[in-house]
């Protein structure tokens, strides 16, 4: 069934609902993983048309499916490092960031590629031979934002509530929103080393705490965990909304501002956070928060790109200030982007 190309090199352990053995492609040269699936112990087999189409750094390349009337081979990607559960209680709170950002990354993408994972853990995420946390094992991975399912599978620390509800046919309802949960749930084990329940039809259920973990995190991204967590899906957040709010961490304090006004600059930045605009009777202050400049104590007629500005606004990346008497005012700031 597999092809001579692939030469066995070890055996790596048991995945869900497989074992997984270390090939080398001897065409393509490199090394491979390659789990095989026994069908008749899954009801419901993964459709890799749609998660073959993945492209994402942090998801497990999946380079070929081989399958007969029994069995199932996936050829995919070799993740030679740790996998996540050596970081439990072991993380600075950059790293953290750096982790969750990561992770969210590669749930983003599998959501944006119509698959639905089901099976987020930490043992299903595992770092390459170059450092970059990826999500892998897509045993039990359905595609579709929204789909109903009579099989309970996943970890029972990570599932989300709906999946311990059933219809009067018996079944669940699965959706993206059932990753968002078994991420804050891996986030939680993370930050504090104990497998938290926070489930409400399993007993000694906790309420989300993340406000309590002493993460020095913006109130809305602290919000947003606790949410992760919420019983009802549709109360939880995107993978890209935290995604970004974890990004914006990420680039805190390392955005640069200029004005500049007749002939004049004046910069913004984390060591110089406040320049006051004082012209024609018209004044406002441009504040920088580390996160984004706002526009406060306004009085007078001034437009940003032809829009009057107002207390909070939020200045884009680059625009023109507008007084009386032709006054013009221009603003430009970098934003940075994640490196990892």
């Amino acid at each position: 069934m597999l092809p001579s190309r692939y030469s066995y090199k070890k055996h790596i352990g048991q995945g869900g609902f497989g074992s997984v053995d270390e090939y080398f492609d001897e065409s393509l040269e490199r090394k491979v993983a390659i789990k095989q699936i026994d069908k008749s112990s899954i009801n419901e087999m993964p459709e890799f048309s749609f998660i073959k189409k993945i492209q994402s750094k942090h998801v497990v390349g999946i380079y070929d499916v081989i399958e007969n009337s029994t069995k199932m081979l996936i050829v995919q990607e070799l993740l030679s490092g740790i996998d996540l559960n050596h970081k439990v209680s072991k993380c600075s709170i950059l790293e953290l960031t750096e982790l969750a950002y990561q992770i969210l990354t590669g749930i983003t993408d599998i959501h944006n590629s119509g698959v639905c994972h089901r099976d987020i853990k930490l043992d299903n995420m595992r770092f390459d031979s170059e450092g970059v946390l990826k999500i892998f094992d897509f045993g039990i991975s359905r595609s579709g934002a929204e789909h109903l399912t009579n099989n309970a599978y996943g970890s029972i620390d990570f599932a989300s509530p709906e999946l311990f509800t059933q219809d009067s046919y018996g079944n669940s309802a699965i959706s993206f929103a059932s990753d968002i949960y078994s991420f804050g749930a891996c986030f939680s084990l993370l930050i504090t080393g104990q497998r938290q329940n926070y489930n409400p039809y399993r007993p000694n259920c906790l309420n989300a705490g993340f406000h309590l973990f002493n993460l020095d995190y913006h109130p809305i991204l602290i919000q947003a965990l606790n949410n992760s967590l919420a019983t009802d899906p549709s109360k939880r957040p995107s993978a890209l909304e935290l995604k970004t709010l974890f990004h914006n961490e990420l680039v805190k304090d390392k955005h640069s501002g200029l004005i500049a006004f007749e002939n004049q600059t004046y910069p913004l930045n984390k060591d110089n956070r406040i320049v006051n605009l004082k012209i024609n009777k018209c004044q406002a202050t441009i504040y920088y928060d580390g996160f984004s400049f706002k526009m406060n104590n306004v009085a007078g007629n001034i437009y940003c790109n032809n829009i009057k500005i107002y207390e909070g606004m939020i200045l884009p990346q680059a625009c023109v200030f507008t007084m009386p008497l032709n006054t013009y005012i221009s603003f430009s700031s970098s934003h940075p982007e994640v490196v990892l």
